[in-house]
């Protein structure tokens, strides 16, 4: 079982429900997408990591691919505006330790993907993530 505190939530920007009162109410750090947009994520975000790794023995990296603004991966069934960009997110898996465990990426569409925009740049996260496992 998964602690709430050793879980990070990162790019938030839009909440469904009482996702947001979860969230808060289970102790759950969180890195909205507007603390990422002022630019002051990388200290912060080290922090929140470290604080993490050292509580546990690997960190499990899940990626809900409508992180990414839809500019750069329309393959996804939640277009919200104003998300990451993939360079951003690419600064942030290089940030991650190299205890990782395990991976996934999940929400890609590939029925409403443009031009496989969204499937190219999850082969590039894949790639990445797994150059770290490696």
């Amino acid at each position: 079982m998964v602690k709430p505190e050793n879980v990070l939530v990162v790019g938030t920007r839009y909440y469904e429900g009482d996702e947001y009162y979860f969230i808060k109410n289970n102790g759950i750090s969180e890195m909205p997408m507007h603390h990422i947009n002022k630019g002051d994520y990388k200290e912060l975000f080290n922090q929140k990591i470290k604080e993490i790794s050292d509580r546990t023995s690997s960190l499990y990296v899940s990626i809900d691919i409508d992180v990414i603004d839809p500019a750069f991966a329309p393959g996804t069934g939640s277009l919200v505006p104003i998300g990451m960009e993939p360079f951003t997110l690419s600064e942030l898996l290089e940030m991650l330790p190299n205890d990782i465990c395990g991976f996934d990426i999940v929400e890609y569409c590939p029925g409403i993907d443009v031009n496989m925009m969204t499937g190219r740049l999850i082969l590039f996260i894949i790639s990445e993530i797994m150059k770290m496992i490696i």
